[in-house]
C-alpha cells in the first residue's frame, strides 16, 4: 500500500460518525453521547442507537451494527469498503501507484477443490477459511480481502486464530457439555451431526506451535476436554499434537481425557455405523500433562509417550483428593400441611418475595405508568386494578428512561387520579438518583461471558439499609452492558437480579421490551432474548395496547385503541394464571404548574377499565367447563359420546359448531359473532387446536375437529374428570373421559 493510498483511507477513518449523521440530516434524540431513535435504513420504530463517544451504532430491527464512519456509511449505503471511503473523502482512490492495492492473485491450483471450512469468531463473523483439496489431498488457509468483496488472500498473516465452530464451543462450555477436540474440520462437522460439541484447530500437527504459544488457551478455560487423536499408522503423529494440547489445557481446563477410537478417525468411525450411544460407551482415559515433547530417548511408543509431566520441585504440591460428598436430600413424609408456611406474596399472582417477576411490553405502551401506580398502590396498601397488596410496602424504582423531575410529574398525576395523599406515602417510595450508573453485569464479546459488577453488592446494601420490599427495574436491559437479544447474556444478568431478590428477601420486577416481530398479549415468549429470561422468572406478564380487532369488537374508533392497555398473566409458576385480561384506560391529567405565560404540563395516568365484552361472562371456572365439554366431543340424546368432534366454525355444520356449547354455558343470548370471537381467540392463543378425524357421517374421509391443549387450560393442575364425580352444567355436556374415545 502506497503512502498516498494509506493517507486516503486514514482521512476517511478520521471522519466522525456524528458528522455523517449531521451531513445526512439524520436527527436522533438523546442526552450526552447517547442517541436513540428510528433507524435511518429500515425505518423501524424500535431503537436505533448511536454512541458518539465510542462511535458505535446498532439497529435492533435490521441488526446493523459497527464502529466508525466507514462502517456506518457501508451500513447506510449498502456499499463496500472502497466505495464508503470514496464517499467520505469525496475523492476516488489513488490510481497508477506501483505499490497500490491490487486484486489478489490466486495460487496455482492444488488439486480438485472439495470445500472450505469457515472459522468464525464469537460474533459468528468469518475470520478465515481452511480449504480442502483432493487428487492429491491437501489443505490451504485464506482470509477475506479487506478491499475487494468476495476475494481472498492466501495466508493468515495478522489473523486472530480461533478454534473451529467457536460459537458452538462457547455455548457448549457454558452449558457444561464435554468438548471433543478432533483432528480436522471434517471430523468436527461429523461429530456435531451426532449432537456433540466438537472443535479442532487449523493446520493440524503443523499448527502445534500455535498451541505451544498458548494462542488457544483462553477458549478452553473450565472445559471438560476429550481429545480424539487420529489412529495413524505412525502412532507418534496424532500423539504429538495431543500431548501439547494436554500440557496447555490441564492447568486451566476442568478435565482433559483421551478417547482412542476403533477406527482411523471420527468420520470413518461414523461411516462404519458408529452412533452417539456407542460413543458414550467407549472408555475414556485420564491424561496427565506432559511438556509437549517426546521425552523418551529413542522415541517410545504411544502408551509410553504419555508420561506425567513433573513441574519444578519448587512448584510441586501434594494434593490429597477431597472426600466425595453425597448430594443433600430431604424426605418429606410425614408432615402436617397445616403447618406449612404461606407463600410470601406481596401482590398475589404478581410479586413474590425472593423471586423475579417480568413485565414484557413494547416501547411506549405505558409500562412505566403502570409500575409507578403499582408502587403507589403498594405504598398505601390499598387495592387497585384488581390487585390486592398484602400490607403497606416500600418500593425502590430504578428507571433509566426518566429523570427525577419527570418521575415527580407522573407521580403527581397518579396520586391525584388515584385519590392518595402525599403524606400517606412519605418514606414508602424511592427512586435511584443516578439510574444510568446501575450496571450489574457487562458482557465480554470476545469470551462470550457475562462479568458480575460491584454494583450488585451496592444494590443489596441499599435494599437492606432502606428495608425495601419491592425493586422495580425499568427497563431491565439498561442494567447490563450487552445484547438484550442474546439468550445467554440476558439469562445471566437476570440470574444476578434473582440473587439480589433472594439475599434481600424482596420481590424484583424486571420491565423488559418485546421482541421485534410476533409479540402478542399473554405470550411469555414475546420477550426479547427468547425463553432465557422467562426461564429465570417466576411470574411473567405482558402489557400491550389494544389491537385493531379488539377495538372493533369493543365498538371503539381505530384511533382510540392507543388509549387502552391490556395486561395479561403469561406465566405464573406459583399461582393460578388468570383467564381474563385486565384493561386500563390511559387518560391525560393536567398538572397545576402553569403560569400566565406558559401552559401547564400534562401527564398520562392509568385507570382500570372493564370492556363491554362477552369475555366478562367467562371466568376461569366457566371457561374450563366449556373447554372440557368441547374436548369431549358430541354426544347423542342419551348422553353417550358419538366420536364426532366439534368444529371451529359453522362450515362444518351448525350442529357440530362449538359455539353452541358456549351458548349453553353463559348467561343471556350472545350472538353468533360474539361466540365465534371467543372460539377464534382460544384457537389463536393455542387453547384450542384443530385436528383431523373421521366422523360418523364422513364415510371414512378426514374432517377437522377441535381438541383442547390441556396444558393451556385455566387452573394450576389438569385433572382427569370421570363420569363418576362430574356434574354437568347441562344434560348434554360430558367432561374428559379417562381415555380417548375410539
Amino acid at each position: 500500500m502506497t503512502p498516498a493510498f494509506r493517507d486516503w483511507i486514514e482521512r476517511a477513518r478520521a471522519e466522525h460518525i456524528g458528522d455523517v449523521l449531521h451531513a445526512r440530516l439524520i436527527q436522533l434524540p438523546g442526552r450526552g453521547n447517547k442517541r436513540v431513535g428510528p433507524c435511518p435504513k429500515c425505518g423501524g420504530t424500535d431503537r436505533f442507537a448511536v454512541d458518539l463517544e465510542k462511535e458505535l451504532f446498532h439497529c435492533r430491527g435490521c441488526e446493523g451494527k459497527g464502529h466508525g464512519a466507514i462502517s456506518f456509511v457501508m451500513f447506510l449505503d449498502e456499499c463496500n469498503f472502497m466505495q464508503a471511503v470514496e464517499q467520505l473523502t469525496g475523492e476516488p482512490p489513488p490510481k497508477d501507484k506501483p505499490n497500490g492495492p491490487t486484486p489478489p492473485k490466486a495460487r496455482k491450483a492444488r488439486g480438485r477443490f472439495v470445500c472450505a471450512y469457515d472459522y468464525r469468531d464469537e460474533l459468528d463473523n468469518i475470520g478465515y477459511q481452511v480449504c480442502r483439496y483432493a487428487e492429491p489431498k491437501s489443505f490451504s488457509q485464506r482470509r477475506p480481502d479487506p478491499f475487494y468483496p468476495d476475494a481472498w488472500i492466501e495466508n493468515l498473516h495478522d489473523v486472530r486464530l480461533v478454534p473451529y465452530r467457536l460459537p458452538d464451543l462457547i455455548e457448549g462450555i457454558a452449558n457444561g457439555y464435554p468438548v471433543f477436540w478432533v483432528e480436522g474440520e471434517k471430523d468436527a462437522d461429523a461429530g456435531a451431526k451426532l449432537g456433540l460439541v466438537t472443535t479442532t484447530t487449523a493446520m493440524g500437527v503443523a499448527g502445534k506451535g500455535h498451541w505451544e504459544k498458548g494462542l488457544y488457551d483462553d477458549f478452553f478455560v473450565g472445559a471438560d476436554v476429550v481429545l480424539v487423536p487420529d489412529q495413524d499408522e505412525d502412532e507418534h503423529k496424532g500423539a504429538e499434537l495431543a500431548r501439547v494440547i494436554a500440557h496447555r489445557l490441564t492447568p486451566i481446563a476442568a478435565s482433559v481425557r483421551i478417547l482412542n477410537l476403533p477406527a482411523k478417525d471420527l468420520s470413518l468411525w461414523i461411516e462404519q455405523g458408529g452412533t452417539r450411544e456407542e460413543l458414550e460407551m467407549l472408555q475414556l482415559e485420564e491424561l496427565p500433562a506432559t511438556n509437549g515433547h517426546d521425552t523418551t530417548e529413542n522415541g517410545a511408543g504411544f502408551a509410553e509417550a504419555w508420561q506425567p509431566w513433573e513441574p519444578p520441585k519448587s512448584q510441586t504440591q501434594t494434593k490429597t483428593p477431597a472426600p466425595v460428598k453425597p448430594v443433600p436430600i430431604c424426605e418429606p413424609f410425614p408432615f402436617d400441611p397445616a403447618l406449612l408456611p404461606r407463600r410470601a406474596w406481596i401482590i398475589p399472582g404478581l410479586l413474590l418475595r425472593r423471586h423475579v417477576s417480568v413485565l414484557v411490553a413494547p416501547p411506549g405502551s405505558g409500562k412505566s405508568l403502570l409500575t409507578l401506580q403499582l408502587a403507589l398502590m403498594m405504598g398505601t396498601g390499598s387495592s387497585w386494578g384488581g390487585w390486592h397488596p398484602r400490607g403497606s410496602l416500600k418500593t425502590l424504582i430504578i428507571n433509566s428512561e426518566e429523570d427525577g423531575e419527570e418521575m415527580r410529574r407522573r407521580l403527581a398525576g397518579a396520586i391525584s387520579v388515584m385519590g392518595y395523599q402525599q403524606e400517606d406515602l412519605r418514606g414508602r417510595i424511592a427512586y435511584a438518583d443516578e439510574p444510568e450508573s446501575v450496571i450489574i453485569a457487562k458482557a465480554d464479546s470476545k469470551t462470550k461471558t457475562v462479568i458480575r459488577q460491584p454494583m450488585v453488592e451496592r444494590i443489596i446494601a441499599t435494599i437492606e439499609e432502606g428495608k425495601y420490599d419491592v425493586v422495580i427495574i425499568d427497563p431491565f436491559a439498561e442494567t447490563f452492558e450487552g445484547d438484550e437479544n442474546s439468550n445467554s447474556e440476558l439469562k445471566w444478568c437476570a440470574v444476578l437480579w434473582r440473587e439480589i431478590a433472594r439475599r434481600t428477601n424482596c420481590a424484583v420486577l424486571l420491565v423488559h421490551h418485546t421482541r421485534k416481530y410476533g409479540a402478542e398479549a399473554g405470550d411469555m415468549d414475546s420477550a426479547r432474548g427468547g425463553g432465557a429470561l422467562v426461564g429465570v422468572a417466576r411470574i411473567v406478564s405482558t402489557l400491550f395496547t389494544m389491537t385493531e380487532r379488539e377495538a372493533d369488537a369493543f365498538e371503539l374508533m381505530p384511533d382510540q385503541r392507543f388509549e387502552y392497555l391490556r395486561f395479561d398473566d403469561a406465566k405464573a409458576n406459583l399461582s393460578l394464571i388468570t383467564f381474563k385480561a385486565r384493561w386500563f384506560f390511559k387518560k391525560t391529567y393536567t398538572l397545576p404548574n402553569g403560569t400566565k405565560d406558559e401552559p401547564p404540563d400534562e401527564v398520562g395516568v392509568l385507570e382500570p377499565w372493564n370492556p363491554p365484552d362477552i369475555f366478562d361472562k367467562i371466568d376461569a371456572a366457566v371457561g374450563r367447563t366449556i373447554l372440557l365439554a368441547i374436548d369431549f366431543g358430541m354426544v347423542d340424546e342419551a348422553g353417550k359420546p358419538t366420536g364426532d368432534l366439534f368444529t371451529l366454525t359453522k362450515k362444518g355444520g351448525a350442529k357440530r359448531w362449538a359455539g353452541e356449547v358456549i351458548k349453553n354455558h353463559i348467561e343471556g343470548e350472545p350472538s353468533d359473532k360474539e361466540v365465534q370471537k371467543v372460539l377464534t381467540a382460544w384457537h389463536k392463543n393455542g387453547v384450542l387446536k384443530e385436528v383431523e378425524h373421521t366422523t360418523s357421517t364422513s364415510k371414512g374421509k378426514p374432517r377437522k375437529g377441535l381438541r383442547v391443549n390441556r396444558s393451556r387450560l385455566p387452573g394450576t393442575e389438569i385433572e382427569t374428570v370421570t363420569m363418576e364425580h362430574y356434574e354437568p352444567h347441562t344434560a348434554d355436556i360430558i367432561p374428559f373421559p379417562d381415555e380417548e374415545p375410539e
